[in-house]
């Protein structure tokens, strides 16, 4: 089997991050140039600049039910939080002096609930924000877990959330607010 190389241009410096949506069949990727760019993967090709900042793009998620794109920038005190549409409108943007590190999608079915953009911050705790006008939801946070989060994610069926630290350390938060606490290392 033959592989094969596809090149896709347009930031005009080092890519920071990128997302694949498997359901849209696109892939957004930001860059240090402050913009984000929506690919089609179907055509290997360029679509859209789908916002642009003036600082670097930090962070991306995909909405896996409407195809929403949530990006992140960083600026020295403050995190700049834009969703746009898979169309390239502009959804709402809100700006945050706790420092976001990490978000994601959560992915209900579209008509039985509202989805939800998680963000996790730097003193270790959890935002949710409606993902159609980016209004608070509510706050998670744990006495023992304040140091920033580097990565979150929902389970596939939107059971549980998992949210890793800077020191290691993964929280998983469950139906009902119940959680657990996953050290570095299991206990013998």
């Amino acid at each position: 089997m033959k592989k094969s190389k596809n090149w896709l241009y347009g930031h005009y410096g080092p890519i920071t991050c990128i997302q694949i949506s498997k359901e849209f069949n696109i892939a957004v990727s930001g860059g240090e140039d402050g913009s984000c760019i929506l690919w089609d993967l179907n055509k290997m090709c360029y679509v859209r600049t789908v916002t642009e900042y003036l600082e670097k793009v930090i962070a991306l998620a995909i909405s896996p039910t409407l195809g929403d794109i949530a990006s992140l920038s960083k600026s020295d005190s403050i995190s700049l939080l834009r969703v746009n549409t898979i169309n390239g409108s502009l959804v709402g943007e809100l700006k945050s002096q706790d420092q976001i590190t990490a978000m994601c999608y959560s992915s209900a079915p579209e008509g039985i609930s509202i989805n939800s953009i998680v963000t996790g911050h730097s003193n270790g705790v959890i935002k949710f924000w409606c993902s159609w006008d980016l209004s608070p939801i509510r706050e998670l946070r744990d006495d023992k877990f304040t140091l920033p989060i580097k990565c979150i994610a929902f389970t596939y069926d939107n059971q549980q959330l998992y949210a890793a630290n800077s020191e290691g350390i993964i929280i998983v938060w469950g139906k009902g607010n119940s959680r657990k606490n996953i050290s570095k290392r299991p206990t013998e």
